[in-house]
């Protein structure tokens, strides 16, 4: 994009911080990456740290950055990112091509700026998306308010739920900005939402804490983790290290096929998952008495488990657990793994219900028939 003389900033006030006046630089981290992107025309590092003159780019892809506590951009498809200022007092993005920010209210002397040619947006909220193309300029907000303005001066507002486009760079006959529709608008705040890490810190003891989960999928088979609708397809996915669930999800929105990884502080996990592309979302439980065999032999392993025993003690000594249960269906391979573990139906609270589907993931069975089933644990 085009430096301009009459590009002005956006700016957003919020309560007081002795280290704004100082400018103290600050760093970015990428929660997640899709696709095609590089950085300062490279292939894109996880866990290259982005600061001031970082430039990013995209082609069928997109990138997430997270610079703060609940502050991050993301980088869509085709675009183009450059930042020009980074720090405890002013960040600056300039854009060509679409952003998406998310980012909390900003300290006093703190200034936002997203430049796109001779236009500015001014943020008077959290939750927009800029839009720049050939000199065409669209902007929406889902929550709060912005400003957009010019060199010459004129301004318009754009609040939540509403929509402005400018052709050309031009400000020449502003028009106000129009409401969104509501099916629009909806899923327009559901693309813009971006995965965050739940605490920060400096992206360098980040780096080391977390662990990239790297996700291989069909184009468009929709992927969740930890239960959470993620992206479609392959990517990579920042979150802190620790067990997580991989699975499926179903066109009705429901999960299916799924496996549990160990996310190790500082790697990258993903060479342990099956391709989840080459899974069927539905599987239908074998007959004969290979199903049958290991259906006992699983009930009789998770029977003699002390981990299941802990995860049901709680409720037992409330007096809670009458009536209590959970249907598990189960994929067993030839040499006794799992192939994939899921929580069908139970009346468990949620804390319950994963505590008893580790205690079932942990059980290895002996070499054998391979067989998908169903059972229940009930108390």
């Amino acid at each position: 994009p085009q430096e301009s003389a009459e590009t002005r900033v956006a700016t957003v006030a919020v309560a007081p911080d002795p280290e704004v006046q100082q400018g103290h630089a600050l760093r970015g981290l990428a929660t997640f990456a899709r696709g095609d992107v590089r950085i300062d025309g490279r292939a894109f590092d996880f866990d290259a740290p982005i600061a001031v003159h970082t430039e990013l780019e995209t082609g069928k892809g997109e990138l997430v950055i997270q610079f703060g506590e609940h502050s991050a951009f993301r980088v869509g498809d085709e675009s183009r990112l450059r930042v020009r200022r980074l720090d405890t007092k002013r960040v600056e993005l300039e854009i060509m091509g679409r952003v998406d920010v998310d980012i909390t209210r900003r300290l006093p002397g703190q200034e936002f700026v997203v430049i796109a040619g001779q236009h500015e947006v001014i943020v008077r909220g959290t939750a927009f998306r800029v839009d720049y193309q050939a000199g065409n300029l669209g902007v929406s907000c889902t929550r709060g308010k912005v400003v957009v303005t010019g060199g010459g001066g004129d301004s318009v507002q754009v609040p939540a739920g509403q929509v402005f486009h400018i052709a050309a760079d031009t400000l020449e006959g502003l028009r106000l900005a129009r409401p969104i529709d509501q099916d629009s608008l909806a899923a327009l705040d559901a693309a813009m939402r971006m995965p965050m890490l739940p605490a920060w810190t400096s992206p360098k003891l980040l780096s080391a804490a977390t662990t990239v989960l790297d996700i291989s999928a069909s184009p468009a088979q929709e992927v969740a983790i930890d239960g959470i609708p993620v992206a479609q397809g392959s990517f990579g996915f920042r979150t802190m290290s620790g067990r997580h669930q991989v699975a499926l999800v179903s066109r009705t929105g429901e999960l299916g096929h799924q496996r549990w990884v160990e996310g190790m502080a500082g790697q990258h996990q993903g060479s342990n998952l099956l391709a989840l592309s080459e899974l069927p979302l539905k599987s239908k439980p074998l007959s004969g008495t290979g199903s049958r065999l290991r259906k006992k032999q699983m009930q009789a392993a998770v029977a003699a488990s002390s981990r299941a025993e802990r995860c049901f003690a709680p409720l037992a000594k409330q007096g809670l657990g009458e009536g209590a249960y959970i249907d598990f269906e189960v994929g067993v391979n030839r040499d006794g793994t799992q192939g994939f573990l899921n929580v069908r139906k139970s009346n468990l609270g949620q804390t319950t219900q994963e505590c008893l589907r580790h205690a079932v993931d942990a059980v290895q069975l002996p070499v054998g028939a391979p067989a998908n089933f169903r059972f229940r644990l009930s108390f």
